[in-house]
């Protein structure tokens, strides 16, 4: 809790304006995390999840497209309609594993 206060408060005050959306730090978060970032009055939080927003949305649970400066035009529709997102969760379980250290021989 301190933590994310105290990054908020930083941030405001170096920036001069209020700070409405946070970033999970290697995308790690659950549910009592998830609450502390709202206590901490931001509108929503960004995750390392892939996939695109809707309607339905955790805004305290945002997904994430990647979008990379090759891209086409082509690949950012594919992206934005989901066609990477099995890709790119796998890649962030193999990222996460290799991470804490898990699966190595």
């Amino acid at each position: 809790q301190r933590e994310v206060l105290g990054s908020k408060k930083l941030i405001e005050d170096r920036l001069g304006k209020e700070v409405k959306f946070f970033c999970y730090p290697r995308g790690d978060f659950d549910g009592r995390v998830k609450a502390i970032v709202a206590k901490a009055g931001f509108s929503g939080a960004c995750t390392i999840r892939p996939g695109a927003t809707n309607p339905r949305s955790d805004l305290f649970a945002l997904p994430r497209v990647y979008i990379s400066r090759d891209d086409t035009l082509g690949d950012f529709r594919k992206k934005l309609n989901g066609a990477y997102d099995a890709l790119h969760k796998g890649r962030q379980m193999w990222l996460t594993l290799k991470q804490r250290g898990i699966g190595k021989g």
